[in-house]
């Protein structure tokens, strides 16, 4: 996984997004973008496990706001 994947997947799920005129709600701790992010990567890179894949984009700084598990 490299910088330019993660950076080009996350823009991809965001002009997705922004083409079908999706909004977050205003009080989100994470948009619907980086949690799509997260599961593509889960899915891309770590065989599905979403723990491993959100602990290596926190880590490396790609997300900075905690989720819970729920």
């Amino acid at each position: 996984m490299t910088e330019v994947q993660v950076i080009a997947i996350y823009c991809l799920c965001d002009d997705f997004l922004k083409s079908k005129g999706y909004k977050d709600w205003p009080n989100v701790k994470m948009s619907l973008a980086e949690i799509m992010l997260i599961y593509i990567v889960a899915t891309r890179f770590f065989c599905g496990n979403i723990e491993r894949a959100y602990t290596t984009l926190k880590d490396n700084k790609y997300i900075s706001k905690p989720i819970s598990r729920g």
